[in-house]
């Protein structure tokens, strides 16, 4: 499944982008106007990895895949790095993207109300204000499920956010010497990390950690020595020994769970809601729901 999702998402995304998989190239300035509005940019990049790994199984469902090697490496990472598999990805900077997206739900008729869930036994007396009763509800509610799940732990990732206009591609080490570094240009920023710190809840700023995974960006990327930090941020990742997508019937109203994605949520999101609404339609008309399947 995490293939299908992942292959699933890119796809969906790089429509998003304006450039579909398989379809034409789009010129620069088309896209970019796109990105303005969606805030999703198709950028090539590299991800290095060990020469090992050879190829990823995705490599002929992207755009412009590409094995780097030797000399086919960036200069200052030769010796360093081992190879990389170089791509056109979707980069999404979600201060765009979510208004974007919750934009394009609302056009649909749906609605968004915040209430406090105090666990998914209450669930079932959930109402809408009409007094009806839902037919299903999706579980997203990542590390808010973490009670109810022993599988379910924080995996905390600290990133500073990088004045760097001149930086014009991805760079992603989670295997390699300089593991765990990455530098992913956002439209008003360039976000560097990182840290994968499993089990730890704690999100105080240290900087010292920051400093140790800037200089392994620094060495991905020498375009961003010197330039302006604007910033920081400690998140926790929701992650999970597997992603939890299964539809849940043991109360009174069906429960389709969708958490446990770790690092790797924008890069299931598409696959995995796909998914989601094909379990969604299954619980509301049972054999009859595969008429309503989803399509990109």
């Amino acid at each position: 499944n995490y293939r299908r999702w992942c292959i699933d998402t890119y796809a969906a995304l790089c429509r998003v982008a304006g450039v579909p998989v398989g379809g034409p190239d789009v010129p620069a300035a088309e896209q970019r106007a796109r990105s303005r509005t969606t805030g999703v940019t198709l950028m090539r990049g590299s991800h290095y990895v060990k020469k090992e790994e050879g190829l990823p199984f995705f490599a002929e469902c992207v755009r412009g895949f590409r094995y780097l090697e030797g000399d086919a490496l960036p200069k200052q990472l030769r010796g360093v790095e081992e190879a990389a598999w170089s791509f056109l990805a979707p980069l999404v900077d979600m201060s765009i993207y979510m208004p974007w997206l919750m934009n394009v739900a609302e056009k649909a008729g749906i609605s968004f109300e915040k209430r406090k869930i105090e666990n998914m036994k209450s669930l079932e007396s959930v109402a809408f204000p009409t007094g009806e009763k839902p037919d299903v509800v999706v579980n997203c509610t990542g590390l808010g499920f973490a009670a109810e799940d022993s599988q379910l732990y924080p995996a905390r990732g600290r990133v500073l956010k990088i004045f760097a206009p001149n930086v014009d591609t991805w760079q992603v080490d989670v295997s390699g010497p300089l593991s765990i570094a990455y530098v992913l240009p956002r439209q008003k920023c360039v976000v560097v990390g990182g840290t994968y710190d499993k089990g730890e809840w704690d999100t105080t700023r240290d900087k010292e950690e920051e400093q140790r995974f800037l200089e392994r960006c620094y060495r991905l990327e020498p375009k961003l020595r010197g330039c302006p930090i604007l910033s920081s941020w400690t998140g926790l990742r929701p992650s999970r020994s597997s992603v939890r997508l299964e539809a849940d019937q043991s109360g009174s109203v069906p429960i389709v769970h969708n958490y446990g994605h770790g690092g790797a949520g924008v890069t299931l999101s598409w696959g995995c809601a796909m998914e989601c609404a094909d379990l969604c339609m299954e619980q509301i008309y049972g054999d009859q729901g595969n008429l309503f399947r989803s399509k990109l």
